[in-house]
């Protein structure tokens, strides 16, 4: 994944983690909030670098979820931020379901921004997911889940998307 993102492989250490995580649940309602900070290093391999080796890079992370789950419907959120000296990224995400009967259909909508500091280059893409699952066992579930992104930042990824997934969820 590193060769997708850098322009060759890429080394990372996370060290001297340090967080705490808050959980509060009542009923059909939960607050899940959290604070991390960890040095990092990022070492990249190649002798002809193009990309600056970094140490003892300080880097906080938080994350903050507030959900209801009741027996017909739910509501999930989380919003996550990362900040360090090079870049600061900030995404959420919101989504949204009825359960009806063996069938839940449900709707995401999400964001995700990352800024280079010092630089004009910056990531940034939205996604909306509608969705069903189809429970056909008492442990087991049939997903399928259709992704519409837009990609408005300057990093040459991929661009505007598409994606068509299938999948089986089982719980042992």
């Amino acid at each position: 994944l590193s060769s997708y993102f850098f322009s060759e492989p890429t080394n990372e250490v996370w060290k001297n983690i340090m967080g705490i995580q808050l959980d509060w649940n009542k009923d059909i309602y939960q607050i899940l909030a959290s604070f991390t900070k960890f040095d990092q290093d990022r070492f990249f391999t190649s002798p002809n670098t193009t990309e600056t080796n970094r140490l003892d890079e300080p880097v906080n992370f938080v994350a903050l979820a507030v959900n209801i789950d009741s027996e017909s419907w739910f509501l999930l959120t989380e919003y996550n931020n990362y900040d360090s000296k090079v870049f600061k990224t900030a995404n959420w995400l919101a989504s949204v379901g009825a359960r009806i009967n063996i069938f839940t259909p449900f709707l995401s909508i999400s964001e995700f921004k990352e800024d280079q500091i010092g630089t004009n280059t910056f990531e940034e893409h939205s996604t909306i997911s509608v969705g069903l699952r189809y429970d056909f066992h008492p442990q087991a579930a049939f997903k399928v889940q259709l992704d519409d992104i837009k990609d408005e930042g300057t990093l040459a990824l991929e661009g505007d998307a598409q994606a068509l997934t299938f999948g089986v969820d089982l719980v042992f």
